[in-house]
């Protein structure tokens, strides 16, 4: 399978916006992460990791990987996982790393595979421009990843109601379980 994955925030239940208004921001005002991983064929979300506000997309993904069941042949993300942990947890899962370089990014001695994956792909966005490298790894189709994250938020919400870390993990499963069920009801088909 081909996981598309991204990221997005979730608001934490709490007094609201009219609070906001009234008394301006509260430095204690927080939100979680939920990382996403979508099948691009069948648009099913075979991973979802609940993290805090701190912790970097990139630092998500082995977790992400732990939770897919299935042979996986690309992985593909935006720029934040463009880190050489995120190239090691890819090929250490099998799987093709797709994952655009930085503008400044650089070449590094290839001292495994890795860095060589990156150093290729660096030296294609160099020569060949970074549009002929998104064409050639099928980078576009990450947008199915926002796609997921838009429908998530727009049939299920942007806020997370239960309290504690536990129960607001198994809040999200829920709601992944959910949206699961709504796409093998049916797509929209285009034509």
């Amino acid at each position: 399978m081909h996981l598309v994955i991204d990221s997005t925030g979730l608001k934490l239940y709490g007094e609201g916006e009219w609070k906001v208004r009234k008394h301006g921001a509260d430095k204690r005002r927080t939100w979680l992460k939920l990382h996403l991983a979508i099948n691009e064929a069948s648009h099913d979300i075979e991973a979802c990791v609940l993290t805090g506000d701190n912790v970097h997309d990139s630092e998500a993904l082995p977790e992400i990987l732990n939770q897919v069941e299935g042979n996986i042949y690309q992985i593909t993300g935006d720029g934040a996982y463009d880190t050489h942990e995120c190239y090691q947890c890819a090929i250490g899962a099998g799987t093709d790393p797709c994952f655009p370089p930085r503008k400044n990014a650089s070449n590094y001695k290839p001292s495994d595979q890795a860095w060589i994956l990156r150093n290729q792909a660096i030296s294609q966005v160099i020569y060949h421009g970074l549009k002929y490298w998104k064409k050639k790894h099928n980078y576009h189709r990450r947008s199915l990843a926002e796609t997921a994250i838009f429908r998530f938020k727009q049939l299920l919400g942007d806020k997370i109601m239960a309290r504690t870390l536990e129960r607001q993990a198994k809040e999200i499963g829920i709601k992944c379980l959910v949206i699961n069920t709504m796409n093998r009801l049916g797509m929209p088909a285009y034509s």
